[in-house]
């Protein structure tokens, strides 16, 4: 006879988990069923959660999303420490309270404009930015990679080894 559910230990599957259960049954029967079907182990039902494929399903695509977006996250992360730099122009001047930063920072939209100011001139983590703003924060990352994309094109430089030098 073909099994008709899938036992998961509960502390594998959620590492940190502190319930009562140690099992996650996964299957279409209803507890009355497997304890009819399977008396041998009633032990085991008396100590689960019982959840349907379909749940089971949801689930498994829910920590497939998250592992996906941590690992985005952390990718992202990455990007932007790499351009968290304080940049000099090529005659040696600080540029980054300039002018001329203010007014290249003035061709971007609200938002970004916003976030790269907040994050870069006044040193506000991007998590912070992002509860401010009540948005995630790949949200933000995103948006101050787009703006500072537009400022290396619209300054006509990019970032090398903290200075900046011509956009070829």
């Amino acid at each position: 006879m073909e099994k008709d559910y899938i036992i998961l230990s509960l502390e594998k599957e959620y590492p940190g988990y502190t319930g009562t259960e140690e099992w996650m049954i996964v299957t279409d029967l209803s507890k009355e069923e497997l304890v009819a079907r399977y008396p041998e182990k009633s032990k085991i039902w008396e100590i689960s959660v019982i959840i349907t494929t379909e749940m089971a399903k949801v689930m498994d695509r829910y920590q497939f999303n998250e592992k996906k977006h941590r690992i985005r996250s952390l990718e992202t992360e990455e990007s932007i420490d790499e351009m968290d730099q304080d940049f000099e122009d090529p005659n040696g001047e600080d540029i980054t309270v300039s002018l001329w930063v203010e007014e290249a920072l003035d061709t971007l939209p609200e938002d970004q404009r916003r976030r790269v100011y907040q994050h870069f001139c006044e040193g506000h983590s991007i998590s912070a930015i992002s509860r401010q703003e009540h948005v995630n924060m790949y949200t933000v990352r995103k948006s101050i990679n787009k703006g500072l994309r537009h400022l290396r094109e619209y300054c006509g430089v990019i970032p090398v080894a903290g200075k900046v030098v011509p956009n070829a």
